[in-house]
């Protein structure tokens, strides 16, 4: 008997595919921890903001 990594399925939410959720929520999730750890170390957040809205453009372009 192969050994093999479980997994489970996702349900189809309709017009959004599971994982392009997955991807929006870490995204999402990683930009709030970024600003909050930039506030408590005294850094710009626009920048910090600005960078992560070219950081999501270039990886939209970088994906096709």
């Amino acid at each position: 008997m192969p050994l093999t990594i479980p997994y489970f399925e996702l349900p189809n939410l309709g017009f959004v595919e599971p994982w392009g959720l997955l991807v929006a929520t870490g995204t999402i999730v990683g930009v709030l921890w970024a600003v909050r750890r930039a506030r408590q170390k005294g850094l710009d957040v626009e920048r910090l903001k600005d960078l992560a809205a070219w950081g999501v453009v270039g990886g939209f372009v970088g994906a096709r």
